[in-house]
């Protein structure tokens, strides 16, 4: 699909690749912006739609951008030990806090000159699936002289995506922002992501603390280069219909099932141990929190029921918090991911919930919870007990009242939301 017969080259090395940015006049040579954005979120937060909603509207924010590389690497067929390691891991944020980047280190090659033989896990080749992009990132690909995985430090120009057309999915078809530089870039992951370890440590108090240090020291480094840069965390605070959301999509996405509850053809579950499953999920949120904290005292918490709730306020709050006018935003486009968030899970927790009145009956002794399984609406922020243990840590106290919380607010620090 490029232009001159243009062949992919497999570097066994890993060597540095070369983008000229400037081999084609009709492309702006956007300069990179001096504000980024650290994002630490956890599944079903409506972080997707937040950095698609940035994207559309002209800024740079990685969605999910330490998420499968393993998977995608093998597709590729490229080395992936190299990529993989802690310090790889590090250098791709601390490089995406610099400058726009791109999804993950191959989505340059497996979008714009994708092997032959590499295929999808649904049995499609992946050159059939990236035959069919726009003209602007047709345009973009023909300007690369050479195509190949962009290596650790990630700091060639191989890895750069000044004009946003690698940075929302990997097999992404169209550019964000041709034709202006982004105001704000940045990357969004998982809290729980790895830095080289073994799958089985995941989420463990001390490699989460491990984790926290290491971004730590990457955003003060990054901060030291003259980049304004912030924190910010993506979390819920309806436990409830957060859980719903996580047990359907589990099975449904990842194929997990679990003794504490049934997810049914339908998608409605039964909940065998809704005591154990509630407060594991509302740990998951004080372990978050607790980690962007540690990242960044001065980092700010925006709630899934915020962006469900009013979606532009919620990005003007995050311009806002960076220090750059709303106006760097580009006018909203319609119904974007709107199944993916405001439609999901909308009704009463009771159409959801096969055996509601027997997990209702349980949680009786637990108001927060008890209290959100007969709540009407999903965009409403509860003000969660969260309160300090002996030893320092945040966590919810699950016998503890949590009345709803201010909705005239998209954005605050810890210690707002706790006032």
């Amino acid at each position: 699909m490029l232009a001159g017969g243009l062949s992919l080259v497999l570097l066994a090395s890993l060597g540095e690749a070369r983008w000229n940015h400037g081999g084609n006049a009709s492309l702006t040579a956007n300069e990179p912006s001096t504000s980024s954005i650290l994002v630490l979120k956890d599944a079903r937060t409506g972080s997707t739609w937040f950095c698609l909603e940035m994207n559309e509207r002209g800024q740079h924010i990685q969605q999910e951008s330490l998420l499968n590389w393993d998977e995608g690497l093998d597709m590729l067929k490229i080395r992936k030990d190299e990529h993989l390691s802690r310090s790889s891991r590090a250098a791709w944020v601390e490089q995406s806090l610099l400058r726009p980047m791109p999804k993950n280190p191959y989505a340059i090659q497996a979008s714009c000159a994708p092997p032959a033989n590499a295929v999808l896990e649904n049995g499609r080749h992946l050159s059939e699936k990236m035959g069919n992009v726009d003209a602007v990132k047709k345009e973009v690909c023909d300007s690369l002289e050479e195509v190949g995985i962009c290596a650790p430090p990630y700091t060639s120009n191989a890895c750069a995506d000044l004009h946003g057309c690698f940075q929302q999915d990997t097999l992404q078809r169209t550019c964000y922002h041709k034709d202006q530089a982004s105001a704000l870039h940045g990357l969004s992951f998982s809290y729980a992501e790895l830095f080289g370890e073994d799958a089985k440590l995941r989420i463990e108090p001390d490699l989460l603390q491990n984790h926290a240090e290491l971004l730590k020291t990457t955003v003060k480094k990054v901060r030291d280069q003259g980049v304004n840069t912030k924190v910010l965390v993506q979390a819920r605070t309806n436990i409830v219909r957060w859980t719903i959301s996580k047990m359907v999509h589990s099975v449904r996405v990842n194929g997990r099932s679990s003794h504490r509850f049934t997810v049914h053809d339908d998608d409605t579950i039964t909940i065998d141990e809704p005591e154990m499953l509630f407060e594991a999920n509302a740990a998951r949120v004080t372990q978050l929190i607790t980690m962007g904290m540690r990242v960044d005292p001065n980092m700010k918490v925006m709630f899934y029921e915020d962006i469900a709730r009013n979606i532009t306020k919620s990005l003007a709050g995050v311009m806002e918090f960076c220090e750059l006018p709303a106006s760097s935003l580009r006018a909203a486009k319609t119904n974007t991911e709107k199944e993916n968030c405001q439609s999901q899970h909308e009704k009463m927790p009771k159409d959801y919930i096969r055996n509601f009145d027997e997990v209702l009956e349980k949680m009786k002794d637990y108001p927060c919870i008890h209290r959100q399984l007969l709540h009407p609406s999903k965009t409403d922020v509860f003000n969660l007990p969260i309160e300090k243990s002996k030893d320092d840590e945040l966590q919810v106290n699950m016998k503890a009242d949590c009345p709803v919380g201010n909705n005239d607010v998209y954005l605050r620090t810890l210690s707002e939301y706790l006032a």
